[in-house]
């Protein structure tokens, strides 16, 4: 009741915070709330009915470091998923780690190194619900010359991939959740999953987005857009 009472009062902006619960992360809630005055949600983990909160103008904050590589992929996974995908930005990351990966999420708007000052969360935040992006600047530089290598090599055929898992990339690539691959070809969403484990190993990607962004990129494929 507590909690639908303050979304009420703050309808339009809220904020999660996805990790560990720690003091942290607990006197971070409060700074926000006091600060901002948004409704604030803690949680390890995507809770079933979290869909019903991200309804609204939603930013979740993800603690780097508190999340394993694979739970981070998994929780962005989820999201992209969900009717609306949120704001997503991290915090708790460390300048000298290589974060270049997460700029492949289109829903990843910012990432805030540990040592931010909270003026400089502050504003950081607002600029994301704002629409803005909130990246240092070596990362971006680092993260576009990655993307015109990457480009360059995957300049290649799309013969290295069958003609089932083409079909899946390519609704993978307009857009579409496993669930609704799965119907359209008429077979199951654990068989999509399996499709997609294999296609990321044959071209070398972490993730849908990488995924969707290599069929695009390849030389002789066919149009990718929905007819």
């Amino acid at each position: 009741m507590e909690a639908r009472n303050i979304a009420a009062r703050q309808p339009s902006r809220q904020i999660v915070l996805l990790g560990r619960r720690t003091i942290q992360t607990t006197l971070l809630r409060e700074f926000f709330r006091s600060a901002l005055g948004y409704y604030i949600e803690i949680t390890d983990k995507i809770p079933q009915d979290l869909d019903n909160l991200l309804a609204f103008n939603s930013l979740v904050l993800m603690d780097y470091s508190s999340l394993s590589e694979e739970e981070q992929t998994h929780h962005l996974d989820s999201f992209v998923e969900m009717p609306t995908t949120p704001l997503i930005a991290f915090f708790n990351t460390k300048d000298t780690d290589d974060h270049d990966h997460l700029l492949d999420w289109p829903a990843v708007k910012g990432i805030f190194y540990e040592d931010v000052s909270q003026e400089t969360l502050l504003r950081g935040i607002q600029a994301i619900f704002n629409g803005d992006y909130w990246f240092s600047q070596d990362l971006l530089y680092r993260y576009l010359d990655k993307q015109r290598r990457r480009t360059k090599r995957r300049r290649q055929s799309i013969s290295v991939l069958t003609a089932k898992e083409q079909q899946i990339l390519r609704l993978i690539a307009c857009g579409k959740t496993n669930e609704a691959v799965a119907e359209t070809l008429f077979i199951s969403a654990h068989t999509v999953k399996s499709h997609l484990y294999n296609i990321f190993k044959k071209i070398n990607v972490s993730n849908r987005t990488q995924a969707a962004n290599w069929i695009k990129s390849c030389r002789d494929a066919v149009d990718y857009q929905e007819a």
